[in-house]
Parts: C-alpha cells; structure tokens; sequence
C-alpha cells in the first residue's frame, strides 16, 4: 500500500531537487575565466573596449560560420566547387560548404544551399550543424526541429562542435524540440564556452547572474561577460559595462541590445535577406 505524499511536501521535495540540480551543474561548469580584480572594473573596461556616441565601436564581426561570402561570389564559387570535382577528388566539402553559405544568403537559392549541406552533413561536423540550422529555421526546408536537434547532436558526437553545443543549449533553454531544461542548456553552453565560444560564455554568464540552473554568482557572471566581450560580444559588454557601473540599477543592468554576434549565422543571414527586399 502506498501512502499518499502531501502537497506541501511535494513542494519542499522539488525544491531540494531543483537547488541539487543547481550545485550539480555548478560543480560541472568549466572554472570561470581569470582576470585581475582591477581588470575588472568599469574604467578598465571601457579603456579595452572603447566606446562612441554612437555605441561600441571597433568590435570584431564574429559570427558563425567565420567565413560568411555574399551572393556576388557564387559564380566563382560555383568554379573553385567545379574545379576540385573535376580532379575527381571526393574531397571537396570545404568548398561546397563555402559554396552553400553564400546560397543560403540569396532567398532564391536557399534550397540549393541547404542541398549542398546535406551532401556532406554525414561526415562533416559543420555541415551537419548548418544543415541542423536549417532544419531549425525553415531555410531552404520545412521546419523540422528533431531533425535540427539530431544534426547538431551528430555534430557533437563527431568533434565536441561548439558551434553545435551551442545550439543545443538555445534549444533546451527554450524548449524547442524538446523539454525545456536549463540544466541540460547550461551543460552544453559550457562545454562551448570551454573553447572560446562567445556566445556560450554570453550566456554562462547570463544564467549565472539569474540564478539558472546553478546558485547566483556575480562575480563568475562578470568573469563570463568579459571574457564573450573580449571576444567581441557586443550583449556581454553591455552587461560588463552594467554590472561595474556605479550605481547602476537592476533595470539598467537587464537593459541593452544583446546582439549575439556568434549566433548570427545562417537564419539571421535569411532575415536580413528578407528585410532588405521589402
């Protein structure tokens, strides 16, 4: 016979699940960057990262995939893809990959794009994530968000993707494509992060800050907020420059455009394709 657990202890039982859940995931998160206290602070950040009237200034594109060719070089890249098949040389998926990330760009050719990932999504790791990117916005496909989630899931397993890892942990943050879940989120954006990824670190320090997944953490939030801005985040220095700021309020520190530069990859291409032709 099985007795009944009360509501209230319901309750306090999910509490100390979810606060064991926390320590878990902190106690597998990639140590935090290191700085020199002083590094940190407000004036020093703004000597490193300069800034205008008009906003930051000087910060590096850093978007993914790394090379992003526009449209006007797809007959030459038609040639280099032509070229290398012509040696017989089965090889050739760096250049179609180059090849269908310009294609991608142009609203007419996005079925072509995705069609050249999918050649090579088997074998190569950023294939199958482009092509998993694709799946995941409707570009060139119809949405298919398990798809999505088995291609950058294929990419990990091939090379520890970040890029991979990354999307991952937007899709378990968000629930999409399955159960929402900031632990699993919070594993994989620090697996990305352990490799420099900026936007992975953007968001280790985002969920430090708020207390997702793991125990508040201020200082390991700035840590992860500097070390993305280093890398050109343009959201995470908006946030260093939030929480070092003297007497800044908590709606001044959640405020800001958090333009994710190493998220920008193939859908916000599609998008400003989209944009443009209204």
């Amino acid at each position: 016979m099985h007795r009944a657990v009360p509501a209230a202890a319901l309750g306090c039982i999910a509490a100390a699940a979810a606060k064991s859940a926390k320590n878990d995931a902190n106690d597998d998160a990639p140590p935090p960057p290191v700085y020199r206290r002083q590094s940190l602070e407000h004036v020093q950040l703004g000597e490193r990262w300069p800034r205008d009237t008009a906003g930051m200034v000087g910060i590096p594109k850093r978007a993914w995939p790394e090379r992003q060719p526009e449209v006007e070089e797809v007959p030459a890249l038609r040639e280099l893809l032509r070229a290398c098949e012509a040696k017989g040389d089965d090889k050739c998926s760096a250049e179609r990959f180059v090849l269908a990330t310009a294609l991608i760009g142009s609203r007419d050719d996005q079925a072509e794009g995705a069609a050249l990932y999918a050649v090579d999504a088997n074998d190569d790791a950023d294939a199958a994530c482009a092509l998993g990117i694709c799946y995941q916005s409707g570009t060139g496909v119809d949405i298919d968000e398990a798809r999505a989630l088995q291609l950058f899931r294929e990419a990990v397993a091939k090379t520890n993707h970040a890029q991979s890892h990354y999307e991952i942990g937007a899709m378990a943050y968000v629930g999409q494509g399955m159960e929402e879940d900031e632990a699993v989120a919070f594993d994989h954006w620090a697996k990305a992060a352990a490799q420099g990824h900026p936007a992975a670190a953007f968001m280790l320090g985002d969920v430090y800050l708020e207390g997702l997944a793991v125990p508040k953490d201020a200082d390991r939030a700035l840590r992860w907020f500097v070390f993305a801005g280093d890398r050109g985040h343009r959201g995470a220095r908006s946030r260093a420059f939030a929480l070092t700021q003297p007497e800044t309020t908590d709606e001044e520190t959640m405020s800001g455009r958090y333009t994710d530069g190493s998220r920008m990859s193939i859908a916000d291409r599609v998008e400003g394709v989209a944009s443009s032709s209204e």
